[in-house]
């Protein structure tokens, strides 16, 4: 279970990583289905929440190998 969850945590990652390093994405523009946020705003966001949650994958391994 801790190799599925790390390898969808990446996986999604790199999907994110994709999408603000493709010249085609308008990062400025807002995305068509939310009330106002632009593509960059949400990938700023997801950065920031993924912090939080690579930090809890950190805890959690440190804690499993004790």
């Amino acid at each position: 279970m801790w190799e599925a969850s790390v390898d969808v945590f990446l996986s999604e990652l790199e999907r994110v990583k994709q999408l603000a390093r493709n010249p085609e994405t308008p990062l400025l523009e807002r995305i068509p289905h939310g009330a106002g946020q632009t593509y960059l705003r949400e990938i700023l966001l997801v950065a920031d929440h993924n912090a939080h949650h690579l930090g809890q994958l950190m805890m959690l391994r440190r804690a499993l190998e004790k």
